[in-house]
């Protein structure tokens, strides 16, 4: 999320225009090894474009939701292909925790 965020507000001119330059100068840098993997799945996802790092149309329409990419995308899908409300249910489902994992006391 941090990636595409800061993708989103245009952060370029902290100190370079990739994520990695972007996240060094935050007062507590994630690990640069989170940064790569996250760029590689925005990478994936088509969010990102593989050499300048720039959101693409899909990234842009990503960062305005509040769910993860993966989930995003599963909905943005969903709307395309005329089945809204099974990509919401999906979405929601994969998006809350398991029942079976939950202590039973709650």
């Amino acid at each position: 999320q941090l990636v595409m965020r800061s993708k989103a507000l245009h952060l370029t001119g902290l100190a370079g225009s990739s994520a990695a330059h972007i996240c060094k100068s935050l007062p507590e840098p994630p690990d640069s090894a989170a940064v790569t993997a996250a760029v590689a799945e925005l990478t994936s996802l088509g969010a990102l474009s593989h050499a300048t790092e720039q959101l693409t149309d899909l990234g842009k329409l990503l960062a305005k939701l509040p769910v993860d990419a993966r989930l995003g995308k599963l909905i943005l899908l969903g709307l395309c292909f005329g089945a809204p409300d099974e990509a919401l249910t999906i979405a929601a489902a994969l998006a809350s925790r398991s029942p079976f994992m939950s202590p039973i006391e709650r």
